[in-house]
Order: C-alpha cells, then sequence, then structure tokens
C-alpha cells in the first residue's frame, strides 16, 4: 500500500474509491455507474463513470487529509478516544434522520 502524508496536496488521478465520494452535480448529470467497460468485460462500476467524467473534461483528486476508514497503516497511530468516537459514529449513523 502506497502511504500518503496527510497534510500531502490533493493528488490528481484518473480513478479512485474509498469508500467516499463527492462530485458537482453538473458535472455528473446524465452519466450513470455500470460494471460493464466499452469491451464488454466486467470492472468494477466507478472506473467507467470516473472515464466519462474525465472525458468530459473533469477532475478527480485524493483529499489525503480525508479519512474515511478504519484502522490501515496510515490511521494507527489515531488516539484512542478519537477511534471509539470513528467507531461510535459509523454505529450510529444508520438512526439518524437523512436531513
Amino acid at each position: 500500500m502506497i502511504v500518503i502524508p496527510q497534510f500531502a496536496t490533493w493528488i490528481e488521478v484518473d480513478s479512485s474509491f474509498g469508500g467516499l465520494g463527492l462530485y458537482r452535480k453538473n458535472s455528473i448529470l446524465s452519466l450513470r455507474y455500470t460494471g460493464v467497460n466499452e469491451q464488454g468485460e466486467e470492472v468494477c462500476e466507478h472506473v467507467p463513470f470516473h472515464q466519462s467524467l474525465k472525458r468530459r473534461g473533469g477532475q478527480i483528486f485524493i483529499n489525503p487529509a480525508m479519512i474515511n476508514c478504519g484502522k490501515v497503516a496510515h490511521t494507527r497511530k489515531l488516539r484512542l478516544p478519537h477511534r471509539f468516537k470513528l467507531k461510535l459514529k459509523l454505529f450510529l449513523w444508520p438512526f439518524f434522520p437523512k436531513n
């Protein structure tokens, strides 16, 4: 796994997946997720979606400061209270209204 320092600048990529993606609404209108590439082969659905977005001139970035998962190599050093709060949020989020 590549370790990216938390305070590194944003990194432009062709496609990325890590559990959370934020898109500008006008950049994804009429695009759709599909699990098949242009050759008819099965692929992860976000790859063709990102290819379509990039063909339109869109940009995709990784924000190294945005940690959106549990314990992995680059989050091991999180203090115990923060880890507890993160786990509590992950457990409770389905019980809160979506508004």
